[in-house]
């Protein structure tokens, strides 16, 4: 952290760019790449690695310690993070042709469809980090399944030692665009549709609650603070704004129309809010503000960086982490 310095590499396969790396408590690895999930220990050590069907987008941890991921084509599996095997019977979110449907049906590779992940076409029917309530074990997805017009949000469960799906929902107009995010009372789930709009549905039933046009596409899920404030993450003509969840709609708190946001935003204690936005012609830079009143506390160049970045993590003491697109990693001390 403190220096960049490069500890360890190892190769993984082109599925790799869709698994964001997970860590646990003992600083051992976890992610996915074509046809497999992977663990490495602190060493760049291999620990184990499991064969699943098709590329596992980013893992999360259950409530009881497990590993849940789903693959780009629609797997969902739970592995005990010590060997990798199995807890519970995966879960097919696109069932498998039956013997009379068709016989002798060739594997399909299991890299196929990733270049269309990241423009959440049907040909990747998973391209989304699933996002998960560790106290219900319920968790939110999106599918594109065979024939349907859009990408459906779909509610499961991990409990009672299986996987169950609970409901699906393709209400949102051009379907759901982006990784959902819960709430922290877990009764509401955001996703982003495809024109320009963000949605509030309710996590035990996924009914609507209120929809809210931001003016654009956003490239990712939104910031949620414990109180409920939402900042929505960028996009190619992305505005930073803060929304509050009145229930039954949604209420603009401020609006800074000046700032083409070019990242996914992050909310910390203290009311300080991180967001990367264009700098100059096509630089960015770091933004810190007020979440409260959307005011900027600070503007940090990100130097050589371009494009847009695809996440935004804060450090054990503070520090600010972001990365572009085109892999430049920028660590940020507070």
């Amino acid at each position: 952290m403190d220096s960049g310095r490069k500890r360890w590499c190892t190769r993984l396969g082109p599925g790799g760019a869709l698994s964001t790396p997970l860590v646990d408590k003992a600083t051992n690895v976890y992610i996915g790449e074509d046809g497999a999930m992977n663990s490495f220990n602190e060493h760049g050590q291999l620990r184990w690695r499991t064969v699943v069907s098709g590329t596992p987008v980013t893992a999360q941890f259950t409530g009881d310690g497990n590993l849940l991921f789903v693959t780009h084509f629609g797997v969902v599996s739970v592995l005990d993070p010590q060997n990798g095997r199995e807890v519970v019977p995966s879960y097919q979110l696109i069932p498998a042709p039956t013997a009379d449907q068709a016989q002798n049906v060739p594997l399909v590779p299991a890299a196929q469809g990733l270049d269309s992940c990241f423009l959440g076409s049907p040909e990747c029917p998973v391209a989304h980090t699933p996002a998960i309530d560790l106290d219900s074990g319920r968790f939110y997805l999106t599918v594109w399944r065979p024939g349907a017009p859009s990408a459906a949000l779909v509610g499961m469960r991990y409990a009672d030692g299986r996987l169950t799906e609970e409901w699906s929902t393709a209400t949102l107009p051009g379907g759901a665009t982006s990784s959902p995010v819960i709430s922290a009372d877990g009764s509401t789930v955001y996703a982003n549709d495809g024109d320009g709009a963000l949605w509030a549905v309710d996590a035990h039933t996924g009914e609507p609650r209120w929809h809210h046009d931001i003016g654009y596409d956003a490239a990712a899920g939104p910031s949620v603070s414990s109180d409920g404030l939402i900042i929505p993450a960028g996009g190619r003509d992305g505005r930073l704004l803060a929304l509050r969840d009145n229930g039954d709609s949604a209420e603009v708190v401020w609006e800074r129309s000046d700032l083409l946001q070019l990242g996914v935003p992050a909310q910390t204690a203290g009311d300080t809010g991180y967001a990367v936005v264009r700098e100059g012609t096509d630089g960015l830079a770091m933004l810190t503000f007020d979440t409260t009143t959307g005011e900027t506390a600070d503007t940090d160049t990100l130097p050589g960086a371009a494009g847009f970045t695809v996440g935004t993590s804060i450090g054990p003491e503070g520090e600010v982490l972001t990365q572009t697109l085109i892999g430049e990693l920028f660590v940020l001390k507070p």
